[in-house]
């Protein structure tokens, strides 16, 4: 049986949520930041890779000309990919020639876009269907409507031919699934039609039907297997079996074949007991706990799952949660040596950066609530324009990090990558 190995970079809360998943169905794994991966890959007969969610985009960079070609080789050699969301788009061939962020091209399809980028701001569960053509891919019997998570998922384009296999399409939304802060179950029927007639908003939930969430491939002597499910989300039984079905049967790799009924068990990283006491790693928790908290107390925040703090449509929610269980999970754990050496050269500014960041986030937490009291009476009191400039003063622009906040997730996510690494190899 082989080592999985984790590629860290740009994952962020994906890259955590992976880790809890794999240790608790006690799959052996490493961790692997991209400046190393071709060095790694080179020592590697066969195997498998698993590229965690995150930006796609971001993971190309990262990984640069020779890191995206010693993924290539490494598995044109023999080797398997495995890539969820983010990591399911690092696959795909997008980008042009010569640019430095172009996908990995193992898999002939591109990346899909969305007609509305409302119809992105998806997640829960849903119902997929399994082709016959996935039969062996897919782990047991499946019944008529097996549920798999989706987490703001991207698309594949349209499925070119050249031995590709389509492992599951989506169906129809569970009763948990939610289009941006709308959780749908609330809805009577027929209300997305009634919307659309009324205000030509088409963002339904069913534009996504018959269309792939899972594929499986082959590029060279290898394979990949990318899927827009998270299946490593705790508590989804079947995604969960899935999951650990991969692993061991394209990976090689030691997973249980039967996981427990209920599937890898909920994850709650605030209620995780400290293993690493330090006054002030304790007060960045607490601070960072604390902006939870308002946002939760002015409806800005709403609880999603133990691990996962759902947000109000234009709050940077995602941002927090990547902090909150970054803080967290390096807490979780025994401090490493290198954690530790980390630590003491940058507590200091951390905890600048983290005090500075509480404060400003407070009161933009508060101005936005102060927007919302007044949009309908006094609109315009709190101008966009400034929510705008204290938004990206503290977190960057949409989808680019920036601020405070890239500041603090790039020293916080240097240190949970040190503690994991060091947790693996002692496991």
């Amino acid at each position: 049986m082989s080592t999985l190995l984790i590629v860290w970079d740009e994952s962020q809360l994906w890259g955590l949520l992976a880790v809890y998943a794999l240790r608790a169905l006690g799959v052996p794994h490493t961790v692997c930041q991209a400046a190393h991966l071709p060095q790694v890959l080179a020592a590697r007969k066969g195997g498998m890779v698993f590229v965690p969610g995150g930006n796609a985009r971001y993971k190309a960079r990262r990984l640069g000309p020779a890191g995206r070609e010693a993924v290539r080789g490494f598995v044109a050699g023999g080797g398997q990919y495995l890539g969820f969301c983010g990591g399911a788009g690092l696959a795909l061939s997008w980008g042009k020639e010569g640019q430095e962020d172009v996908g990995l091209g193992l898999c002939p399809s591109g990346r899909g876009s969305y007609d509305d980028r409302m119809q992105h701001f998806m997640s829960g569960h849903l119902q997929v269907h399994t082709p016959a053509t996935a039969l062996g891919f897919v782990p047991g019997a499946t019944g008529h409507a097996p549920l798999l998570p989706v987490w703001w998922p991207g698309r594949f384009d349209p499925m070119e031919e050249g031995g590709l296999t389509v492992l599951a399409t989506y169906s129809d939304p569970a009763d948990d699934f939610w289009l941006a802060d709308l959780p749908i179950a609330t809805l009577p029927p027929g209300t997305f039609d009634v919307w659309r007639d009324m205000y030509g908003f088409a963002a339904v939930p069913d534009f996504l039907r018959g269309q792939p969430c899972m594929v499986h491939g082959t590029y060279g002597k290898g394979a990949y297997t990318l899927s827009y499910s998270h299946l490593e989300t705790p508590a989804s039984p079947f995604a969960n079996t899935w999951f650990a079905h991969i692993l061991r049967e394209q990976g090689g790799v030691a997973a249980p074949a039967t996981p427990p009924a209920q599937g890898i068990a909920q994850w709650h990283p605030a209620k995780a007991p400290s293993l690493w006491e330090d006054a002030t790693l304790e007060a960045v928790a607490n601070a960072i706990e604390d902006l939870a908290r308002v946002g939760l107390e002015h409806g800005l925040l709403f609880h999603r799952t133990p691990w996962l703090l759902g947000w109000r449509t234009g709050i940077p929610g995602a941002s927090l949660n990547s902090l909150r269980l970054a803080i967290h999970s390096i807490r979780s754990l025994p401090p490493s040596p290198g954690a530790v050496a980390l630590w003491q050269k940058q507590k200091d500014a951390i905890a600048r950066a983290t005090t500075l960041f509480h404060d400003g986030c407070v009161q933009y937490f508060l101005a936005e609530r102060l927007a919302m009291t007044l949009a309908k009476s006094l609109p315009g009191t709190v101008p966009d324009a400034m929510l705008q400039q204290q938004r990206q003063g503290l977190f960057g622009p949409p989808m680019r990090p920036g601020g405070v906040y890239a500041e603090l997730i790039a020293a916080l996510d240097s240190l949970a990558f040190l503690q994991a690494e060091a947790a693996a190899q002692h496991e």
